[in-house]
């Protein structure tokens, strides 16, 4: 070995790292935080205060705690941006103005609503508290005044300077049992920071104190412009993504898997090793990271519940990056060793004679001199752009105690780098330059492509990063190009060896900073768990070489040029089903299937009964013109902005809180139904139109108007949203509480006598204050549970809102959160035995059956075709689209982001495609005889067509018998196509894309049944993906749990007769896949007629479910027709 080399590496590596080291605080605005108490004593102080606050569960096993370490970073970034810049903040920090960085201690019990939250300094103090009270709990009532006398008090208890402090809100809220909650919030007058404020809210709870926290209020002039800079960020972050899934992923990988399989490039086993390695360690991180999550645990749920949840989307994600990383990991070794035959394998590095060679060991030592160089160029980078050019970076605080909350602090550290490292240089790097070396070879133009392959790689790096928090949008981009190009070169040099260790170093410096700043018990041993993991290559080199005695510096017989592709002999395993000749049927049995057909679809129709409140449904142009009209009669000048602003008509139920309160009273008070819908407390789906404006004053932009439209045309309300620094009165509560009674009067002819007020809230804006008040309506209240109540919003002395709703108990919220969290539970663990089992049947059939020839000019013309109809159905939805938008980010923005995610969906589509004439070309046994075509698919698609009007409808009539709707069947039909242009070719588009992807996994559900469910073992795992599979598919959104249990019990019961019938000689399902066509597309006839047809709102979706009908009957005749030139090519 070259020792002037080494020693060069060595003596290079030490000085950038002390170089870096030195310049770092210089680079980086560091805030040191005071961080004098550990977690443990935290915890501590916390229950002291806890038990002093008379919170009693606290002594009981029942009572859990959860313990993070927080920042605000809203209020720093407008600190350092708009408040006075990063020495402002600092000064705050140091003179204890606002803690932004604090301890936050939660205590709870589960499927109780009463917990306690405490927040302390990081030193140690008491900074505040809240406890969560139950609205059915009463313990006495207190005047205002006593309230705000008993505030002051406490802040004096509290050494809350309140002679620095002004009111400047007082609100009060009663609950259903009579309690009287006062909230006080004061702002401090003495100091401020720009146009922010500092204030503190102290809320009383009957006659309890339950609240004091400190804030900061920011203009929202502030997030509006804030939120349009990040806009840029993540427009540039979208734009790298997709040209990363474009060109990378489906450019590359998809092409390259396809051209070499043949050729045995890819190794599939080490690179399903390492991959599963990483995905073992992204599983272990996130379970490392279990306690710090119980701070977002929803006490309505079993904790048991939660933790069993996030454990499967645990287990699913890292089974999914298993997968993806697979192929990327495998493309990138092969690649790399096909266009590079000069470089050492990937993965023979640390094999025997190699590791314990002189160019491993040069290469490795490379990596870690270049993480040092990187780590210097990025601090003199961030120098030199925010010396020079103001470049906007947020200060860091590099303690974080949480990392000190997992089990393994140093696993984060670990798991992240390693996959961040590895999957980012693959991905990155080594595929791009690889593919572009190899395109150059073979057109002779080896510089052209390679200074396409380093701008497009460094570009596209650089974008995926651009979404941190840094200003300008594209200070990311510029600060990784040059790393780029150094990563490039070593790669095109030496392979993918040095880039590897390079980055995961340079990450594992980053992840590991708060652990090596941290001197908390025993935090020694993370830091030794860190330093060897960083280290593990030079220690695998030293072993290699212990075991050995010996060092190479000849490593020719390792190089890429070296490996020879295995011998593979082909064997091809015959289907193992006996084909069973097509018997023709008469005509009366087609009469009688006809006849079947008939009676059923009359007895689901006749069952069904739709409510004509609930199917009419207006059109776009009556519902625009009438918001046009409340509009333009506003006579107030106001309303002038609004009034040449853009409508944007979509259909909703208005908000979730509308849906939740139909929902209560359909399960509550069904009775009640028809009354509430008339008085206006509960509204079906309906129009909303939205008038907003994208360009002009970013503030200005804020103002908006909304007008909600019922399905007979009437006005529901009108919303006029002001932006808060637009100057208006500054009314009192007894005037507002006048003025809104009087109009309450007016427009519902509602008495005084019948008002009783519930809730008056202030909001101090810089000009004005607004007020939200709530009345229950005494008269309307015929609930035996719930309040009917009208709320009123108003800005200045504006009336901005009036709308009737429905108050619904805190108790029935949290029991129908429960029953949705536990469908949410089962559904994710469907998907995930669902998924498990697929896979294995997938690998299995793949690893016995081999690949049937592919009829390409039928593939490329089904993906053209899907591809043309989707860019229609594209430009058909774009006023759904539109309808979205937000008037903060630029509009150009937020189309290019549309159409990047509709380019992304797209590649979903052409995957269903390939499903479907992959599923196609599947060799199994398909009839010769062409004689009876159609009349085999007609014999299916009556079956089918029968068979799934049966399942429909015992489905429907177990559901409703079991009282398994949470929500009227017709009231969770979809009917967003009606803002679409053309409504009926929505509709169409969407029933051809499903059945696409149904036609697919059918027929090779199919075939996985008649090939491979003979075998207890494998009929076993058929029978358990089909009882958690297909209820993902059949089951409606709005489903209680039990519901949803009675289709998972039905789906399995049903399996076990649809496998008796497959295997039966005289079974309906034949062989033969024109049948199963039919089949298939009888069932899926039977769904939309179900959907379109009887749960119709309106005639475009009566002539769109018809013409999906005979769109899909014409291409599932079409497939048929093609079945043998498919199979046979």
């Amino acid at each position: 070995m070259n020792k002037w080399r080494f020693g060069l590496l060595f003596v290079a590596t030490a000085i950038f790292g002390y170089t870096a080291w030195y310049l770092f605080p210089k680079a980086f605005p560091i805030i040191h935080i005071p961080l004098n108490a550990n977690r443990t004593e935290i915890l501590g102080l916390a229950k002291k205060k806890a038990l002093d606050f008379g919170y009693k569960p606290i002594n009981d096993n029942s009572c859990f705690e959860a313990v993070t370490f927080e920042s605000d970073t809203v209020t720093q970034t407008f600190v350092e941006l708009e408040g006075g810049g990063k020495k402002a903040f600092t000064d705050m920090i140091e003179k204890h103005y606002y803690e932004p960085y604090y301890w936050h201690v939660r205590f709870f019990v589960p499927h109780e609503i009463h917990e306690m939250a405490l927040y302390f300094t990081p030193s140690g103090a008491f900074y505040g508290f809240k406890e969560t009270v139950s609205e059915n709990s009463f313990n006495g009532n207190i005047s205002s005044q006593e309230a705000l006398t008993k505030a002051s008090i406490y802040a004096k208890e509290q050494c809350i300077p309140l002679d620095q402090y002004t009111i400047i809100e007082s609100s009060q809220q009663t609950t259903p049992l009579g309690r009287i909650d006062h909230s006080f919030v004061y702002e401090r007058h003495d100091i401020r920071l720009n146009q922010g404020s500092y204030r503190l809210r102290i809320t009383i709870s009957g006659t309890n104190v339950t609240e004091c926290k400190r804030f900061i209020k920011i203009p929202e002039t502030f997030e509006r412009k804030y939120l349009e800079l990040r806009s840029y960020n993540n427009i540039l972050s979208l734009f790298g993504f997709l040209l990363m899934i474009f060109l990378y992923i489906i450019g590359i990988c998809f092409i390259a898997l396809f051209v070499y399989t043949k050729a045995q490039l890819f190794l599939w086993k080490p690179a399903l090793v390492c991959a599963g390695f990483i995905g073992f360690l992204s599983i272990l991180q996130q379970i490392n990271q279990l306690p710090l999550l119980l701070m977002h645990y929803d006490t309505i749920t079993d904790i048991h519940a939660f933790i069993i949840k996030n454990l499967l989307l645990i287990c699913s994600h890292g089974l999914i990056i298993t997968v993806f990383f697979t192929i990327i990991i495998a493309v990138a070794e092969g690649l790399t060793r096909k266009a590079f035959p000069q470089h050492i394998q990937l993965w023979s590095v640390w094999a025997a004679n190699c590791a314990n060679s002189s160019p491993v060991f040069l290469q490795t030592v490379a990596g870690y001199g270049l993480a040092s160089f990187d780590l210097l160029l990025v601090v003199v980078t961030y120098l030199f752009t925010t010396h020079f050019f103001g470049w906007w970076n947020p200060s860091y605080a590099l303690a974080d105690p949480n990392i000190l909350a997992t089990y393994v602090p140093a696993l984060h550290t670990i798991a992240l780098s390693l996959q961040a490292g590895f999957i980012e240089e693959c991905l990155c790097r080594a595929i791009p330059l690889a593919c572009t070396s190899l395109l150059g070879k073979y057109y002779n133009k080896k510089y052209f492509f390679m200074v396409l392959g380093f701008i497009t790689q460094a570009f596209i790096f650089g974008a995926l990063h651009a979404s941190y928090p840094a200003q300008p949008f594209y200070a990311r981009l510029f600060e990784l190009i040059i790393p780029s190009f150094i990563w490039g070169i070593f790669y095109l040099y030496f392979g993918l060896l040095p880039i590897i260790i390079c980055h995961v170093i340079y990450d594992t410096v980053w992840f590991s900073l708060p652990v090596f700043i941290s001197y908390a018990t025993n935090i020694w041993i993370q830091k030794g768990i860190i330093i060897i993991y960083a280290i593990s290559p030079l220690l695998v080199i030293a072993y290699r070489y212990y075991k050995t005695k010996q060092w190479h510096s000849d490593v020719s017989s390792f190089l890429n040029h070296t490996w020879q592709a295995p011998t593979v002999k082909e064997s091809f395993e015959k289907s193992i089903v006996s084909y069973i000749p097509y018997t023709h049927s008469g005509k009366k049995t087609y009469v009688a299937y006809g006849f079947s057909t008939a009676l059923i679809m009359c007895i689901i129709m006749w069952l069904a009964k739709p409510d004509a409140t609930m199917v009419n449904l207006p059109c776009k142009k009556e519902i625009i013109t009438i918001a046009k009209q409340s509009i333009s009669t506003q006579s107030d000048n106001e309303w002038n902005y609004v009034k040449a602003a853009q409508p944007l008509p979509f259909i909703s139920f208005g908000s979730a809180e509308v849906e939740y309160q139909f929902q209560f009273i359909w399960q509550t008070e069904r009775h009640l139904l028809q009354i509430m819908l008339q008085k206006g407390y509960i509204s079906l789906p309906g129009w909303t139109v939205r008038y907003a404006q994208f360009d002009g004053d970013l503030a200005n932009r804020a103002e908006e108007a909304i007008v909600r439209i019922d399905r007979n045309k009437d006005i529901l309300y009108v919303q006029h949203i002001l932006p808060e620094n637009k100057p208006g009165n500054k009314l009192s509560a007894s005037e507002v509480t006048d003025l809104a009674s009087n109009i309450l009067q007016k427009k519902y002819k509602i008495n005084h006598s019948d008002l009783i007020l519930k809730s008056v809230t202030p909001s101090k804006k810089e000009f004005r204050t607004d007020w939200n008040l709530e009345f229950k309506v005494h008269s309307d209240n015929v609930l035996s549970s719930g309040e009917t109540r009208v709320q009123v919003v108003i800005t200045g002395n504006t009336i901005e809102l009036i709308r009737k709703y429905i108050h619904v108990p805190e108790q029935w919220q949290r029991d129908s959160n429960n029953d949705l969290y536990y469908v949410a539970l089962l559904k994710n663990i469907s998907f995930f035995v669902f998924f498990f089992c697929i896979m294995l049947l997938l690998f299995y059939i793949i690893s016995r059956t081999p690949l049937a020839s592919i009829n390409y000019r039928f593939l490329i013309v089904c993906c053209l075709c899907t591809i043309s109809l989707s860019c229609i159905h594209f430009l058909n939805k774009l006023p759904i689209l539109i309808s979205t938008f937000n008037t903060i980010e630029p509009w150009f923005l937020q189309m290019w982001r549309t159409i990047g995610f509709f380019f992304l969906s797209n590649t979903m589509i052409i995957g269903i495609c390939l499903l479907v004439c992959n599923t196609l070309c599947i060799q199994w046994p398909t009839a010769c005889n062409t004689q009876y075509t159609t009349t085999i698919w007609y014999s299916g698609l009556l079956k089918g067509l029968i068979g799934g009007l049966l399942s429909i409808l015992f489905f429907s009539i177990g559901l409703t018998y079991i009282n398994g709707y949470s929500l009227p069947p017709f009231y969770e039909h979809s009917i967003l196509f009606a803002n679409s242009y053309v409504p009926s070719a929505f509709i169409v588009y969407l029933c051809v894309l499903n059945f696409l992807k149904y036609l697919g996994m059918s027929l090779l559900y199919m075939y996985i049944i008649r090939t491979f469910g003979k075998s207890k073992i494998q009929y076993l795992i058929l029978l358990v993906a089909t009882t958690f599979g297909v209820p993902l598919y059949i089951s409606p959104a709005s489903i209680t749990f039990l519901g949803y249990l009675f289709v998972t019990v039905c789906c399995s019961v049903f399996f076990i007769l649809f496998n008796y019938l497959v295997h039966t000689k005289h079974s309906i399902f034949n062989p033969d896949k024109r049948a199963d066509i039919g089949f298939v597309t009888g069932i899926y006839i039977a769904s939309m007629y179900n959907e379109h047809i009887v749960q119709m709102v309106n005639k475009p979706e009566l002539i769109g479910g018809i013409l999906s009908i005979a769109f899909v009957i014409w291409l599932s005749l079409a497939l048929c027709k093609n079945t043998k030139s498919i199979s046979m090519a």
